[in-house]
């Protein structure tokens, strides 16, 4: 239910799905994408994300990047709204835990969030 108890109708909506290469992201993309959503898929895999996307068909578009550097989420925001025009929701499923795909640990193992900007407009 969205905001009053009314329902936010997601046909047509763009969602950011951080994390969506496998397990829970992969299936949350399934779901949005069975009820009309767009979708930018954003993470680390760039093989299994293309080929989720390819799945997903032509509202569906996916950019490489490790939520944990600003500057590579600030270019897959950015594609999003050239490709969608905007993001309405975004799904924060990637999990930066203490290692990364590559089994290396985090400097100081601390999760860092950044703040996601909004389309002017």
């Amino acid at each position: 239910m969205g905001q009053g108890g009314r329902r936010y109708g997601i046909r047509g909506k763009t969602v950011l799905i951080t994390g969506p290469a496998r397990g829970i992201g992969a299936e949350t993309a399934r779901q949005l994408a069975a009820k009309g959503a767009n979708l930018a898929l954003a993470g680390l895999e760039p093989e299994r994300l293309a080929a989720l996307a390819d799945r997903l068909g032509p509202n569906a578009a996916w950019f490489e990047a490790d939520v944990r550097q600003a500057d590579q989420l600030e270019k897959a925001v950015a594609g999003a709204v050239e490709r969608f025009g905007g993001i309405e929701v975004v799904v924060a499923n990637a999990g930066p835990g203490a290692t990364d795909r590559r089994g290396r640990g985090a400097a100081d193992g601390r999760v860092r969030a950044h703040p996601v900007m909004a389309a002017p407009g």
